[in-house]
């Protein structure tokens, strides 16, 4: 029966007939999904394998990211007329600008892409205006993002910088700092489009070509491991480093298996995971105040669980897959963390993970958890 339920989990969402992905001549790729939606989602991604941040320039990243998406004068109202949305967000990979658009208007997305590569607008006056916009936003941070700060930089230290940065952080930046760090992230290697929806795939990559063949010509560099400095464990949750994706999918298939399957034996479980070359982090707890996560470590049986989370890894990957904002912001991450891994590769990997593996990555969070 679980053999079954692991099969079912993994089968609806990875079709591949109706997708195209093409690489350019300049290092950048564009993939493009058909799907039949009222709504059509396009990802600009821009890695930061040549922008690493480092105590002196984290944060810069997430205030170039503030600049670009309001660099373009009435870009926002012109798509929220037609009841569409710019959403733009800074992962510690990835920067990502997302237009979600109906299917006779990703014109509008085409015009963002083109103007946002060709200038991210960092002035002195763009930079006050985000930088107060970043302190508001650090002061509104939840319970969940200051965990996943703490837990991060517990797991891997400096290399675990929060990439929102500090009130402080974002304040020493210069025009000419972030202008060329946008210089680095657009060279072609480190530019993905990614799409999905009621889409010709073939005139959609045609008018992405447009404009993306100006890019700098690049060869994407491998992304630096980061180095696990420590661990992190509290009563309702626990820190899982997760391997390289692409780089050792295997290991990081199995670790993956045993977050969702400490997940299936909470009360009132919560995860979050960030996807990553680099190594990553996949945080478990749970939201009740009397439950234990060490105390469910000691006693599950580690067999079960095995199954178990084999079957939540493959839900979560196929629910994310489900959506055509949650499919383009997918493919677009694991294309800009290495060009051939797609997540039809994760989760072959997540159905053959071994015991032996998952049991590794569970042991491991029971030395942690507290």
């Amino acid at each position: 029966m679980l053999s079954f339920l692991i099969a079912a989990a993994c089968q609806q969402h990875y079709s591949e007939s109706d997708l195209l992905k093409t690489p350019l001549s300049n290092g950048a790729t564009i993939i493009c999904e058909k799907r039949e939606s009222k709504v059509v989602c396009v990802d600009l991604m821009l890695s930061n394998r040549d922008t690493i941040d480092t105590p002196a320039t984290y944060g810069y990243r997430h205030l170039l990211e503030h600049i670009v998406a309001s660099s373009i004068p009435g870009h926002d109202r012109e798509i929220e007329k037609v009841g569409g949305v710019l959403l733009a967000s800074t992962g510690r990979d990835w920067m990502q600008f997302e237009w979600r658009v109906p299917a006779d208007q990703v014109a509008l997305a085409f015009r963002g892409i083109d103007r946002m590569l060709r200038d991210c607008g960092a002035t002195e006056d763009n930079i006050r205006r985000e930088s107060l916009a970043i302190g508001h936003e650090i002061d509104l941070m939840n319970s969940s993002q200051l965990l996943s700060r703490q837990a991060w930089k517990s797991v891997y230290g400096e290399e675990g910088l929060d990439p929102l940065g500090t009130k402080d952080s974002a304040s020493t930046a210069k025009p000419e700092d972030l202008a060329a760090l946008w210089k680095k992230m657009t060279r072609g290697s480190n530019v993905v489009i990614s799409a999905c929806g009621n889409l010709d795939i073939r005139a959609f990559t045609t008018s992405c070509k447009a404009i993306l063949s100006g890019l700098a010509t690049s060869k994407a560099t491998p992304f630096k491991t980061r180095a696990i400095d420590g661990s992190f464990g509290a009563r309702g949750s626990v820190a899982v480093p997760i391997p390289p994706l692409a780089a050792s999918s295997d290991a990081a298939s199995a670790a993956l298996v045993a977050a969702f399957g400490l997940t299936t034996r909470l009360n009132v479980p919560f995860i979050t995971y960030t996807p990553s070359d680099r190594g990553g982090l996949a945080i478990v707890g749970t939201l009740d105040p009397f439950e234990s996560v060490k105390d469910v470590l000691e006693k599950e049986d580690p067999a079960i669980i095995f199954s178990l989370g084999r079957i939540g890894a493959l839900l979560w990957l196929d629910s994310k897959l489900s959506t055509p904002e949650g499919a383009a912001e997918l493919n677009g991450q694991f294309l800009s963390l290495a060009p051939s891994f797609r997540p039809q590769k994760l989760a072959d990997n997540i159905r053959y993970t071994t015991y032996n593996d998952f049991l590794r990555n569970w042991n491991l969070m029971k030395e942690v958890a507290r």
